[in-house]
């Protein structure tokens, strides 16, 4: 079964029991991973990035809304900041 071929609900549960490690290898090797990364929290797609291939996470931010980059830069940003 391809992901396209997965309901919403079923995705969301697939991206809930999913390890980070997992799901960052499926998300990296998915052509398209949008239905998949649109059930994520703002927390775990700034988890994900994290431990992406570069060219992966540019591929995954590509398909992002500005809104969400904006979100996933402010919590960048604050993260550094505490450091």
């Amino acid at each position: 079964m391809a992901m396209e071929d997965l309901t919403e609900e079923e995705r969301k549960r697939l991206c809930r029991i999913l390890t980070l490690d997992t799901l960052v290898s499926v998300l990296e090797y998915t052509e398209d991973s949008a239905p998949l990364v649109a059930t994520l929290s703002i927390r775990r797609k700034v988890d994900v990035l994290s431990m992406m291939e570069v060219s992966a996470a540019v591929e995954l931010l590509q398909q992002l809304s500005k809104e969400e980059i904006d979100e996933l830069y402010d919590i960048l940003r604050k993260a550094e900041e505490g450091k």
